[in-house]
């Protein structure tokens, strides 16, 4: 079978040298889901999500989540 190629979350993570909260971030907001249900199934803060959104954000250049998301879905196959 052929190699399978990185998804959305795993490019990012080798563009923006993302840590593994910001990927799992990145992924469950990829998947629909919110900053405090996030914060719910990792038995964190919401505060901490929050943070961890905000290095995201500044990481990647983005402003907003949103643009964040549509960033993360656009992203070419390599």
């Amino acid at each position: 079978p052929p190699p399978s190629q990185p998804g959305p979350t795993e490019l990012m993570r080798l563009l923006f040298r993302l840590t593994d909260a910001e990927a799992a971030l990145l992924s469950a907001l990829l998947a629909g889901q919110g900053i405090q249900d996030v914060a719910l199934q990792r038995g964190v803060k919401v505060s901490t999500v929050r943070t961890q959104l905000h290095s995201l954000l500044g990481k990647t250049g983005t402003a907003t989540q949103a643009a964040l998301v549509n960033m993360a879905r656009v992203m070419p196959p390599v």
